[in-house]
């Protein structure tokens, strides 16, 4: 911060400012530096001394505006016809999924399970978009069910079959019982 145009006696106590730990919850700093510092600012803002302005980098809120506006303005600019777009749209589509963390395309992958673990490996497929194949074996019908696992509060909601409906729409689920 330059303070070139204030007096010496100012100048001195903004140094000393600068070096000294400054704490509210300090009774004597309370006490005294506080209104030192009242009293300096309004001599400060009573003289003719120009003081520094601080300019920064425009706020968040401006260059996010401007960002957008500019990447609307240019948004799709050489797309004129259908042939256009049936051409690039390929390509639209993989950056769009790159932006979204799709791209590359994680592997597909296969779940085999029995028991109780079925469980586990039919709830994974319900969040995981990558499980294209579920081969369960033993799969309980419930979690009342012996051998089922108990997870908390999930008979409030669902229970398996419901969750196996729902997983069927996404991924093959081959049901197999010994």
């Amino acid at each position: 911060m330059v303070v070139r145009a204030l007096p010496a006696d100012v100048q001195g106590f903004f140094k000393f400012l600068a070096v000294t730990p400054l704490s509210k919850h300090d009774a004597a700093m309370q006490r005294i530096v506080f209104p030192l510092t009242a009293l300096f600012l309004a001599a400060l803002l009573a003289s003719d001394a120009q003081v520094p302005r601080l300019t920064g980098p425009p706020a968040p809120a401006d260059y996010f505006r401007n960002e957008t506006m500019a990447l609307s303005a240019n948004c799709l600019a050489d797309i004129h016809t259908l042939d256009d777009w049936t051409s690039r749209r390929a390509e639209y589509r993989r950056q769009l999924q790159e932006m979204l963390g799709l791209w590359p395309m994680p592997p597909q992958i296969e779940l085999h399970a029995t028991d109780g673990e079925a469980v586990n490996a039919l709830y994974a497929a319900l969040f995981e978009p990558t499980v294209r194949e579920l081969d369960l074996l033993n799969l309980p019908d419930s979690h009342l069910d012996p051998g089922a696992p108990d997870y908390l509060n999930v008979l409030k909601i669902t229970d398996i079959h419901a969750v196996t409906e729902a997983v069927s729409g996404q991924a093959t689920v081959q049901l197999q019982q010994d």
